[in-house]
């Protein structure tokens, strides 16, 4: 019988030599072994999923919106197997774990690192998704992406790294970027740190850009317009901060709707035109940013518990 001790220093990397080889010798032997590897890979990922600002979270999701909060993580769903089982497991297996995809939700308000199976880094952010193979096969690196994601790609020429975002193809080989699509917005850019990647559309291949590093890319009428990236900080996300420069509290409410899976009604026409810089730690919760905001600017909100929604007035409202 292995314990989950040893499970679990496997699915850190931690496990020795000796202990790999017993795990890996145990799962040949019974397909029970594997079902209870599986299940014990699901335990591992929630814990880790749960791990990060869990103290914060749990403290937040009770002030703010806790019905929401505690439905959307009921949803999240977990990483089926080890991303790096494929060197362990023989390989009858190898051509039924490609077929396998597994899936990360982010809940509102947390952010995850994973490592890919080839040794691609991702940070994801709040309410983003990425699904991705057990596995990679057949020439290419292929994953998917929903939301936002930066992006630490493993160097490898011979099998090219696609994200596939909405319509659109991002293809790299070795480089660094933050990637931003919604489907709800139709959002989409492309920021890149190190490296060099290529946009695409994928109904439409002359439909494309060339990235090199400081420079970002962003989806303006359905064309991609290229401009440098005016501030780095803005990814200081994957630190639980939101960094900000020269924003609208329209942008920013946008950013907190995002983040934190809440409504926030207001009217565009009465907000102080001002503009914002800064940053906040996204533990703090919206309360604490919409007071900072209201410092520098007149508006008053009111929260609708029941429904999950912030109500925005100026000044100029009646």
């Amino acid at each position: 019988m292995m314990s989950e001790r040893e499970l679990y220093l496997f699915f850190k990397g931690e496990a020795s030599p000796e202990q790999q080889e017993r795990i890996l010798l145990w799962l040949e032997q019974d397909a029970a072994n594997r079902e209870e590897f599986v299940r014990c890979r699901k335990i591992f990922d929630a814990l880790l999923l749960s791990d990060q600002n869990s103290r914060d979270f749990a403290r937040r999701s009770q002030r703010l919106f806790p019905r929401r909060i505690m439905e959307l993580a009921r949803i999240v769903a977990v990483v089926a197997l080890m991303a790096g089982c494929g060197w362990w497991l023989s390989s009858r297996h190898i051509d039924n774990l490609a077929r396998r995809t597994n899936t990360i939700v982010v809940p509102a308000g947390q952010r995850v690192e994973i490592t890919l199976p080839d040794g691609t880094n991702v940070w994801l952010n709040s309410l983003s998704e990425l699904s991705y193979p057990v596995i990679f096969t057949g020439g290419e690196r292929r994953v998917r992406l929903t939301g936002e994601g930066f992006f630490d790609v493993a160097h490898d020429s011979r099998n090219p790294f696609i994200i596939e975002a909405e319509r659109y193809d991002v293809r790299a080989l070795g480089t660094k970027f933050n990637l931003f699509s919604s489907p709800t917005s139709g959002e989409f850019s492309i920021s890149l740190v190190e490296g060099k990647v290529q946009v695409s559309e994928r109904a439409d291949n002359a439909n494309s850009i060339i990235l090199t590093p400081g420079y970002e890319a962003r989806l303006v009428k359905g064309e991609f317009v290229r401009q440098e990236i005016p501030n780095p900080a803005v990814f200081c996300w994957r630190e639980g901060l939101f960094c900000f420069d020269n924003k609208s509290l329209g942008d920013l409410f946008l950013l907190f709707e995002r983040n934190y899976d809440i409504r926030i009604v207001y009217d565009a026409a009465t907000l102080p035109k001002s503009e914002f810089s800064g940053k906040f730690r996204m533990s703090d919760g919206i309360f604490h940013a919409l007071g900072v905001l209201r410092r520098d600017a007149t508006f008053s909100f009111k929260w609708d518990e029941e429904r999950n929604i912030i109500y925005i007035r100026t000044s100029s409202q009646t």
